[in-house]
């Protein structure tokens, strides 16, 4: 790396840590109130928002050509597949942790109204919505739309939940955004420094283009592998190390009885490998990231045989290198899915629903590979 170039690079890491730092401190004020905006009727009132502002604003023309967009809304497809009374305790527990993560100044306005009007009962408020609110059910948006009044929505609960929450994103939207441009523009600094380290010191290292928030497709096979001397991962692991790791009342490893019943009676059904046991997790050498939890695991068929969910703890430098040896992506094996909703939960609805194929994932062990 060219010594002279040192000045350019010196300051790229402080100035991300410091971004970072304040990210960190704004972003709370972004995330919690867009997710509470978005809970039940709330989130429907947002959709209302152009029209009320364009009805304050004696905007006629926006007024109405807003209206003419909330007519063409799906209504009935809002509450498609939802239960009220789910949906309510969700929308209280919502507000519930917001008003637990923030200060009392910082709280939006609408906790101020719940005070007010609902002594502080975040629950009673959450019933009023969910009785009264325009937006709390199909037939309220409707009666609506077809004789609408926009005074009304600025009296909604629903409507002023939501649009105190944005203007608590809004007021912070400034130093959010600055924040972000000094993580990209310093990210890129800190990377033309390693491409260039990288050229100089080992020209034939291939480098990771960049694909931050975009759809990737990686692909690997299923593998054991030995990260130290004398140390070997097999490929799998089986419901018997749920038993070995369950500590009843403990937060990480406590587990149903229902489950562990089925377990120590192995009464997996179809689902139990040729060696009667369960396979609960397999190893692969997919190369994934933070957000990539969930991701389908496919065979070369197309067939989905689990779902990625973790990486394995000598690989953790995947984000800046990948180390063939060590790099191992963790795995749910679709079998544990299927026995989950089939032989514990009692879901054979679902499971006569899908196209279930016998097939597993055929190791490379470490000792067979091509030196």
């Amino acid at each position: 790396m060219n010594k002279n170039n040192k000045t350019e690079y010196k300051d790229a890491l402080p100035n991300l840590k410091e971004a970072y730092q304040t990210l960190g401190n704004v972003a709370k004020y972004i995330y919690y109130p867009n997710f509470v905006a978005q809970a039940g009727p709330a989130g429907i009132a947002m959709q209302f928002a152009a029209y009320y502002e364009a009805f304050e604003s004696k905007d006629k023309e926006g007024q109405e050509a807003a209206l003419a967009m909330l007519r063409e809304l799906p209504v009935e497809s809002f509450f498609e597949e939802t239960d009220p009374q789910v949906e309510k305790k969700i929308f209280a527990e919502l507000l519930k942790t917001y008003k637990n993560a923030f200060k009392g100044e910082e709280l939006p306005e609408i906790y101020s109204i719940i005070d007010k009007k609902f002594k502080g009962d975040i629950d009673a408020f959450a019933d009023d919505v969910y009785t009264n609110s325009i937006f709390a059910t199909p037939e309220s948006i409707k009666t609506f739309l077809a004789k609408p009044n926009p005074k009304k929505i600025g009296k909604d609960y629903a409507y002023l939940m939501s649009s105190s929450m944005m203007e608590v994103i809004m007021s912070h939207m400034m130093d959010y955004r600055q924040a972000m441009q000094a993580v990209s523009e310093n990210d890129h600094v800190f990377v033309k420094g390693l491409r260039e380290y990288y050229a100089a010191t080992q020209p034939e290292k291939s480098l990771y283009p960049d694909a931050n928030s975009t759809m990737r497709m990686t692909y690997g096979s299923v593998q054991d592998y030995m990260p130290a001397d004398a140390v070997h991962y097999d490929y799998v692991c089986t419901a018997n190390g749920i038993l070995e790791k369950y500590v009843p009342g403990d937060y990480e490893f406590d587990a149903p009885k229902r489950l562990i019943d089925l377990i120590e009676k192995k009464d997996f059904g179809v689902y139990a490998d040729d060696n009667g046991e369960l396979i609960v997790c397999f190893l692969s050498t997919n190369d994934i990231t933070g957000g990539n939890s969930g991701s389908p695991i496919m065979n070369g068929k197309g067939e989905l045989i689990g779902l990625a969910f973790d990486g394995n703890w000598e690989a953790m430098s995947g984000d800046v290198n990948f180390e063939p040896k060590l790099q191992r992506t963790i795995n749910v094996d679709v079998r544990y899915v299927l026995f989950i909703i089939d032989k514990y939960a009692g879901a054979t609805n679902l499971i006569n629903e899908l196209d279930i194929r016998k097939s597993e994932p055929k190791p490379l062990r470490v000792e067979e590979e091509k030196i």
